[in-house]
């Protein structure tokens, strides 16, 4: 069977749900084939991890790192969280969490993390506000594919619905 071939609707793969359906329509992806020819943009390298004193080489960097400290400045709706972060050679950076203020929740004093962003310099301090940031039990490590976005959805959630699909119809797949 070709891809071009398999009309199932997404939502009969294992995991998906209406509101991931409907996220895919806007994007006209609207059979399982059509989501298998939904390629990857690029993939990113996220076999090996880098130190915060690695800033000097590298344009991205990705950290594992135990968040230390919360912290907040500013006043008001326009407060924003600040988180701080140590890696294990004991090197520490600062998170500026422009409208994230709920990952204060999801990543507590002592979480174990990884960190995807870009940083900088600022007033002598390592600090990013451009970053990405998981907990290190559910980072996906290798090779990853990176998607075009689609509203609603993270990356984690396409790749799964991806592989779910690949999953169940791998063997029908003919070239």
């Amino acid at each position: 069977m070709l891809l071009s071939q398999i009309n199932a609707s997404p939502i009969e793969l294992k995991g998906i749900g209406k509101c991931f359906v409907e996220a895919l329509k806007k994007i006209e992806i609207e059979t399982v084939g059509q989501l298998l020819l939904f390629f990857p943009r690029d993939f990113e390298d996220r076999s090996k991890f880098d130190c915060l004193s690695d800033i000097k080489n590298k344009d991205k960097l990705i950290v594992q790192a135990s968040v230390i400290a919360h912290s907040w400045f500013g006043f008001g709706i326009k407060r924003t969280l600040k988180i701080l972060i140590e890696d294990a050679l004991g090197n520490k950076a600062t998170l500026i969490c422009f409208n994230r203020s709920f990952l204060q929740k999801l990543y507590p004093v002592g979480s174990e993390i990884i960190v995807i962003g870009s940083f900088y310099k600022y007033r002598n301090k390592l600090t990013s506000s451009a970053f990405n940031i998981e907990k290190k039990e559910e980072f996906l490590s290798g090779i990853v594919p990176i998607y075009k976005s689609i509203e609603g959805i993270n990356q984690k959630k396409i790749i799964s619905c991806i592989k779910s699909a690949l999953d169940q119809y791998m063997e029908d797949i003919t070239s």
